[in-house]
C-alpha cells in the first residue's frame, strides 16, 4: 500500500498557499472489452490495438486515511498520474494520437484480482480527458485532470469512491495503444492541490 504524502509548497504573493496531497492506489487492472478473462498485473492501457483488442483500465484510489480531513480543504486542482512506458507492439506507421476519457465507476464492489469487462458499470459522462500524443517518450509521467470528481468526493463523502475507468475516446479505431506501469514500485496515484478553507 502506498502511503499518503503531504507536501506544503510556499508560493510568494499567494495567500493562502496550497498543500499538494498525493493519494495512493488501492486497486488497478486492465480489462479487455467483451472478454471474461482477468488481466491483472498486465500493463494498463486503453484503446484498440493493431490486433483489434480493445483495452480499458480500472483504478480505485485509497482514500481511507485521507477521508478524515478531506472536507477541510477546498479542492482547486486534481490529477491522475500514470507512468507511461511505451506504445504497444506495431510499426511506426501504426502509431497514432489517442484521447482518453475518465469515467466514474458506479459498481460498488470489484476486485483487481478477478475483475472482467462485464463487472464494471460507469457514468457515461466523462469527468476528465487527455491526449496521449504518439510522439510521447517512454518513461514519462502522463497526467489527467479530474478536478470535479475530487470535488464531488469532498462534498458527497468518500463512500462514493468506487474508482474510475479509463476509456479511449475512439475505440473503433485501431493503432498502437499507450502502455502504463502496473507494478508495486511505480503504481498510479492521484495528486490534489488543496487550498485550506481556514488559515491559522
Amino acid at each position: 500500500m502506498i502511503d499518503i504524502c503531504y507536501k506544503v509548497v510556499k508560493i510568494e504573493l499567494c495567500s493562502p498557499g496550497f498543500e499538494e496531497v498525493k493519494v495512493g492506489v488501492e486497486m488497478a487492472s486492465v480489462i479487455v472489452v467483451d472478454s471474461e478473462e482477468n488481466f491483472n498485473n498486465k500493463s494498463l492501457s486503453h484503446g484498440q490495438d493493431v490486433d483489434g483488442v480493445v483495452y480499458r483500465t480500472v483504478i480505485k484510489f485509497d482514500l481511507s486515511e485521507f477521508a478524515d480531513n478531506f472536507e477541510q480543504y477546498s479542492i482547486k486542482e486534481a490529477w491522475i498520474h500514470l507512468n507511461y512506458l511505451e506504445p504497444s507492439a506495431g510499426t511506426f506507421e501504426e502509431q497514432a494520437d489517442r484521447t482518453v476519457n475518465v469515467h466514474r465507476i458506479t459498481t460498488t464492489e470489484w476486485s483487481e484480482g478477478s475483475v472482467v469487462y462485464g463487472d464494471i458499470a460507469y457514468d457515461e459522462t466523462p469527468v476528465g480527458t487527455a491526449l496521449v500524443e504518439k510522439s510521447r517518450l517512454g518513461g514519462t509521467e502522463f497526467t489527467i485532470r479530474i478536478d470535479e470528481l475530487v470535488k464531488n468526493w469532498v462534498e458527497e463523502g468518500t463512500n462514493t469512491n468506487y474508482g474510475v475507468v479509463l476509456i479511449d475516446a475512439n475505440e473503433d479505431v485501431s493503432s498502437r495503444v499507450p502502455l502504463y506501469a502496473d507494478n508495486e514500485t511505480r503504481k498510479r496515484n492521484i495528486t490534489s492541490r488543496n487550498y485550506p478553507s481556514a488559515v491559522n
